[in-house]
């Protein structure tokens, strides 16, 4: 939470955000430009099949929108959004299962039962072995609990 004069407490108002989420708040005019940035608290909402609640933030990405709130001056919100870095990603789609570790594409692969299939796929991408059987069980272990109990 910050800490807010007037002029940011109706900044906030203008764009309806509460002070408890925000972490800064920046108000510039340059010209005939309002340019407001914003840096929102960290809010993790946790994975919808493990729970997991504390992703690692890869970086920060300014945004920027344009807003029609003032009419006499273009007016600027900057935000900075967090892109998160996932370390291992297993799905499904409709044509079947993926798997991406730490932004590197694997490829398709299948029901999470079929070990022979998955431990075949992950042995050509240079991953040592030790860590393909790691990976091919804890696959088959959360499908067990994401798919069979849903």
């Amino acid at each position: 939470m910050i800490v807010l004069n007037q002029e940011n407490q109706g900044i906030l108002n203008l764009f309806s955000l509460e002070n408890t989420v925000v972490m800064s708040l920046e108000c510039k005019n340059i010209n005939d430009t309002t340019n407001i940035t914003v840096v929102l608290n960290p809010d993790y909402l946790p994975c919808p099949d493990c729970g997991y609640d504390k992703p690692e933030i890869l970086q920060y990405v300014k945004k920027k929108i344009q807003h029609s709130i003032l009419e006499d001056r273009a007016c600027f919100l900057i935000y900075k959004a967090r892109r998160y870095r996932y370390h291992l990603i297993y799905g499904k789609h409709c044509y079947g299962y993926y798997l991406v570790i730490s932004e590197w594409y694997i490829g398709e692969m299948s029901d999470y039962k079929d070990t022979f299939w998955n431990t075949e796929s992950l042995r050509n991408t240079g991953l040592t072995e030790k860590t393909v059987q790691k990976i091919v069980n804890t696959i088959k272990m959360h499908g067990k609990i994401t798919y069979e109990q849903k």
